[in-house]
């Protein structure tokens, strides 16, 4: 809207169009490019976000009596299905795996086996640099920054405790050695 010739918003209001008026008839058509292109960004940004279709459920017919039964689970990150910035997709991807491993330990073992297929899925079809390994470590220490205090999962101490540890993976992933990548939760990528 700043980039707009003033003199065609004075225009409009002495041809007499009321504020709404010149919104709607000046502004608006004079924006539709921009605003096209920032809603195509922020779909582009947040599709699957908050999108909650992210369980599919494979069921099957048990001794032919027209009732179903469960066979299999699948948990989707759509975030993960679509081309994206590939260290905030696996960044974010790793920190809520940390996170259900930090805050129900009945899941380390699970949550471990899901890591480690992913990993080795992603390193078999993507090549994985240095660079995109800093990038997810940031991302994770974000997202446990931001994340961890908004979810009541546990008590304050722990909670601070997997804030801090956030804090360090936002610190050496940005500035961190080889080393210290190759023992944080997406080190297995290197």
């Amino acid at each position: 809207m700043a980039r707009i010739d003033k003199s065609l918003l004075e225009a409009a209001t002495d041809a007499g169009a009321t504020r709404w008026g010149v919104v709607w008839n000046v502004v608006l058509p004079l924006s539709k490019t921009g605003i096209a292109l920032g809603a195509l960004f922020v779909v582009t940004l947040t599709m699957g976000d908050f999108w909650t279709g992210n369980i599919i459920v494979c069921l099957g017919d048990t001794n032919n009596d027209s009732q179903l039964s469960l066979e299999r689970v699948y948990v989707l990150d759509w975030e993960l299905a679509k081309p994206g910035l590939a260290g905030l997709d696996v960044g974010q991807f790793c920190a809520e795996m940390h996170l259900l491993r930090r805050f129900s330990p009945l899941c380390d073992e699970s949550v471990t086996t899901t890591l480690n297929a992913f990993f080795e899925a992603y390193r078999n079809e993507f090549e994985v640099g240095v660079e995109i390994v800093k990038d997810a470590a940031v991302h994770v220490g974000a997202h446990l920054v931001a994340w961890t205090p908004r979810v009541p999962w546990g008590g304050k101490e722990r909670t601070r405790d997997v804030v801090n540890e956030g804090v360090e993976y936002l610190v050496e992933g940005y500035t961190g050695t080889r080393e210290w990548l190759g023992g944080s939760i997406v080190g297995p990528l290197l």
